[in-house]
């Protein structure tokens, strides 16, 4: 699996009085559902993968599962990417992480908003790969500092 994620998720909890640009897009469109952050982060997406997309595979778009929240903002932000770079988009993640659809051979693009721990990205990527994909990749919005450390 890869993860592509070029921004730091500064959120209230690590940094109260400094959340950066992208983790109050994050916020306005996770909790407020304003269609404007949503838009904003589905042209970050676009352009984060843009080159990644150009010399990569990719068959299918898929949002990280809903993971007790109101809203499904990785879905919405999901859709749009799919509709901007031309790649098919599907609701795969129906209950958590169970996948009812054969993937064989496929290259899977995943979008969720942020990595904290890696551990969604390695249980999607499981559950990709369990059901017959080739080559999932993991995108994200923001990743902690934790992560970022961790992952050097």
């Amino acid at each position: 699996m890869k993860i592509i994620c070029k921004h730091e998720y500064r959120g209230v909890k690590t940094s109260p009085d400094k959340p950066n640009a992208i983790t109050k897009l994050i916020y306005d469109a996770k909790l407020f559902r304003k269609q404007r952050a949503i838009n904003a982060l589905a042209k970050i997406a676009v352009c984060d993968l843009e080159s990644y997309v150009k010399s990569n595979p990719v068959d299918l778009i898929c949002a990280a599962p809903n993971m007790n929240h109101a809203t499904n903002m990785p879905k919405d932000v999901a859709q749009l990417v799919a509709d901007e770079m031309k790649i098919p988009f599907k609701h795969l993640f129906v209950d958590k992480f169970n996948i009812y659809a054969k993937l064989t051979g496929k290259n899977i693009l995943v979008i969720d908003d942020a990595i904290y721990t890696g551990k969604t990205a390695n249980h999607c990527a499981r559950a990709l790969v369990n059901a017959g994909a080739q080559n999932v990749v993991f995108f994200a919005f923001a990743q902690s500092k934790s992560f970022i450390n961790k992952s050097q």
